[in-house]
């Protein structure tokens, strides 16, 4: 079985945390309890395959021969939020493989990724384009040039929401915890996950193939080898379902059970398979679709200037090819805990600022309605509750 290879989630260079861990832990308060209906858990499985009869799912796809099993499972993921909503879409893969080079994340065509570029991408305002502007996915490199998969004109929508799932420690809770510990804080973390695939559809993730038991149809890494000794078989899946009470894994002499359910990108191979809850490397790269809408803008910027900046406000300065294009959002992507952003644009006369908006590791945009500057710069300022000021920021402009 050929294995199509993807390094996990990896941070930008400067982020200054190994892990995201919002799960604090303490076994005096430990919450399990599903009576209030609340908890995505209450059902105690799901699958995305088979929604009150609909498939909310796109159908199964094949990356053979290529690495590009992290543009699959993106657009799986996309793919699904929009079925949920009504439309179907054959997204192109190669697409995500030409941005890639274009913007140096990977060397030759058809090369493994990783999540954080994807999410780079998107914030750019690369929404995947339909298989009608590239044609069918194709497996040999095409001479086209960059104008042909940098042409926003050919963007479908726009994905201005997105959210990269906190990293949870799960070494750490299996060596330190009770059993009653691990229990109840994977249960409490699965919640947002269960909650994001009835809710939005599928996630994007990640594991190691070495780990793939097949009389068990399951992945478990129990955490007993280094990284070193298994970093080579990184694989990204798409999650579109869960079993509680599937794949049965020991930890500290006692029995676990609960498992996602995974859809592949290799054909009639290993189609759909299980991953524990307890995996080590399923909780490391995580992301999901939370809104997308209709593409109502025709520029952005993003090659920014830092302008100014202290422990709670951050200013970045653009420069807009034409005086008369409209401010039509700012799109941000922050890669910190829980905070709270207000943002402002101003020509340095004219100032508009947002409400106070609520901001998830992720992408979230801020819409301005078409501000007018009669100038070509743009300052944009995000002041920030918490002083998480580790962001990525787009500028999104409409022509008068």
């Amino acid at each position: 079985t050929a294995l199509y290879l993807t390094p996990i989630f990896k941070s930008p260079s400067n982020h200054k945390y190994d892990t995201i861990d919002y799960y604090e832990i303490d076994e005096n308060t430990l919450s399990s309890n599903r009576s209030n209906g609340l908890y995505g858990s209450s059902i105690s499985s799901y699958d995305l395959r088979n929604v009150n009869g609909k498939r909310l799912i796109p159908e199964m796809k094949n990356q053979y021969p290529l690495s590009l099993c992290w543009a699959f499972a993106t657009n799986n993921m996309i793919e699904s939020f929009m079925i949920r909503k009504g439309k179907t879409y054959n997204l192109s893969e190669n697409h995500f493989d030409y941005l890639s080079r274009y913007y140096g994340d990977t060397s030759t065509f058809g090369q493994a990724n990783n999540y954080f570029n994807v999410v780079k991408y998107l914030l750019y305002g690369y929404s995947p384009f339909s298989e009608d502007v590239f044609g069918s996915y194709f497996t040999s490199y095409k001479n086209m040039s960059y104008e042909s998969y940098l042409d926003y004109d050919n963007t479908l929508f726009d994905v201005n929401s997105l959210i990269v799932f906190p990293m949870l420690r799960m070494q750490y809770l299996k060596e330190n915890y009770s059993v009653d510990a691990i229990k109840s804080n994977v249960e409490k973390y699965n919640e947002k996950m269960k909650q994001h695939i009835m809710n939005y559809g599928a996630i994007a993730s990640g594991i190691y193939w070495d780990f793939y038991d097949e009389d068990k149809n399951l992945v478990y890494n129990d955490g007993s080898l280094t990284r070193e000794e298994y970093s080579a078989s990184g694989h990204a899946i798409t999650i579109i379902g869960w079993d509680d009470n599937y794949g049965s894994v020991n930890i500290k002499g006692t029995t676990f059970t609960g498992s996602w359910l995974a859809m592949n990108s290799w054909g009639n191979e290993d189609e759909y398979f299980y991953i524990s809850y307890y995996d080590e490397n399923v909780v490391e790269s995580l992301i999901g679709v939370k809104d997308i809408r209709d593409k109502n803008w025709d520029n952005v910027y993003f090659n920014n200037k830092l302008f100014q900046n202290s422990s709670n406000k951050q200013v970045y300065e653009f420069t807009k090819d034409n005086i008369n294009e409209k401010i039509n959002s700012v799109k941000i992507f922050h890669y910190d805990s829980d905070d709270v952003f207000t943002v402002s644009v101003s020509d340095g006369y004219n100032t508009y600022k947002s409400n106070s908006t609520n901001v998830t590791y992720g992408i979230t945009t801020i819409d301005f309605s078409n501000v007018s500057f009669d100038n070509e710069k743009v300052y944009v300022t995000i002041e920030s509750k918490y002083g998480n000021n580790d962001y990525l920021v787009a500028l999104y402009t409409s022509n008068d």
